[in-house]
């Protein structure tokens, strides 16, 4: 690049004076065939005159931002964590309000790698058109921050059945999912990932049939995979759950 523009600047640089090298010039016409003006006001050759820029080129350029750029935070600039206010204790109505309240848009279980996944080509259509029209709901209120290191504490909540009558949330280690007169369940020992917003979880595949409508439930028994021992007796008792949110 910097050999491609020493060239255009030299294009134009025509005609010559009987001047031979060292001798001084103005103009590249001052010189002798062969000879240029270099910037020291001396006819030299070219390659001396290309060795000056090059010279000069290497010397360290310091730039300033443009304005545009005043915008961009420094490591100094970068905000904390937001603290934990306590919303979520124990207090006398009306309950405090969270300070980060993110509305659940869709709900889908994972296609594979868990004990629902073979639920997923059924459930997920039907969870999609439950939370597109309104009738499914569920909100993650947040009462801390949800950056990378922050503390949080996390309430899912559907409405106010999930909110209990001190003002402490029924589900904050637990997730309630529903589609009303379809099927409910609990996800239990949550593990929200806020960068990717996938939870994993378990969930009591008993009580999760026994939501279903009885003619529902045999498809649902061959579908959903317990995978979970949790008592150690080598009989699984759980069945594992991961699901994406979108916010």
């Amino acid at each position: 690049m910097r050999r491609a523009l020493l060239l255009l600047l030299l294009v134009p640089l025509t005609g010559c004076a009987d001047s031979g090298a060292g001798a001084p010039c103005r103009l590249d016409s001052d010189c002798d065939k062969g000879f240029l003006c270099a910037l020291d006001g001396r006819c030299r050759t070219q390659g001396e005159v290309e060795d000056s820029f090059v010279s000069r080129a290497d010397v360290e350029v310091v730039t300033v931002p443009d304005a545009d750029d005043g915008d961009v935070a420094s490591d100094a600039d970068v905000a904390g964590c937001t603290p934990v206010s306590g919303v979520f204790e124990a207090t006398t109505p009306p309950c405090p309000t969270a300070p980060l309240v993110k509305p659940v848009k869709n709900l889908q279980l994972a296609t594979e790698g868990h004990g629902l996944a073979q639920l997923a080509a059924v459930a997920n259509q039907v969870l999609s058109q439950s939370f597109e029209k309104g009738e499914s709901k569920l909100e993650l209120r947040v009462d801390g921050s949800l950056a990378a290191g922050c503390e949080r504490r996390l309430a899912w909540v559907r409405d106010e059945r999930d909110i209990a009558a001190d003002c402490t949330p029924v589900h904050s280690a637990t997730m309630p999912f529903e589609v009303p007169n379809l099927v409910f369940g609990v996800i239990e020992a949550v593990d929200f990932d806020p960068e990717s917003n996938v939870v994993h979880g378990r969930v009591d595949k008993e009580a999760l049939m026994e939501s279903l409508a009885p003619e529902l439930r045999p498809v649902a028994d061959t579908l959903i995979q317990e995978d979970i021992d949790l008592d150690g007796d080598s009989v699984p008792d759980r069945a594992s759950v991961i699901i994406n949110l979108t916010f």
